[in-house]
């Protein structure tokens, strides 16, 4: 009895093993997939996307293992910079949320936003994907104040983010998200 299960674990040990490495490739290739239509939903003014990671303070092409967040630098047909998207993630109210938002050539100016991955709450938290207002909160976001979220219908300046009203947490995962990747590669993005 005891040899026939550790058998059975085994063999099903190994058929998940497989599963796994078989499925692996075709996630990882869908998943770049959605990020290069995401790119161009967030900057639909660039054409082709150089791809970089920040190191020790520098941009560089990125490292073989993909796990750093990146910056995708906007191309036009002529190779001129027409912007930049940003990749970034924080905590979210349960868990991880990722995702790109498109800047101006200068950096003074959020233009486009997406989330990649959530697992925020259906109805309430994954409004921040779905929220047409919410969304228009990120064309034409001024950078040069810090960005603050405010309630809604409460917005006064071009760097404020009106909240989506029963998803605080979740506005505030976005805001905050943003806010950080700002401080550390608007100054990369500047060079």
């Amino acid at each position: 009895m005891v040899a026939l299960l550790v058998g059975l674990t085994t063999l099903c040990g190994l058929l998940l093993l497989l599963a796994h490495a078989w499925s692996a490739p075709i996630i990882q290739q869908k998943q770049e997939a959605a990020l290069r239509s995401a790119l161009v939903r967030v900057l639909p003014q660039a054409k082709t996307f150089a791809t970089w990671t920040e190191q020790g303070g520098q941009l560089v092409p990125p490292l073989a293992t993909g796990k750093d967040l990146r910056l995708f630098e906007g191309l036009d047909n002529q190779g001129q910079r027409v912007g930049w998207v940003i990749e970034a993630q924080g905590a979210g109210y349960q868990e991880p949320i990722r995702l790109l938002f498109g800047l101006d050539v200068q950096g003074q100016q959020l233009n486009g936003f997406e989330v990649l991955d959530s697992k925020e709450t259906p109805g309430l938290g994954d409004r921040i994907e779905k929220d047409p207002s919410f969304l228009a909160n990120f064309k034409a976001l001024d950078l040069s104040q810090p960005i603050r979220l405010v309630k809604p219908g409460h917005k006064t300046k071009p760097s404020q983010i009106e909240g989506i009203t029963g998803a605080t947490v979740s506005s505030q995962a976005v805001a905050h998200i943003i806010q950080r990747a700002l401080a550390s590669r608007l100054p990369l993005v500047k060079q």
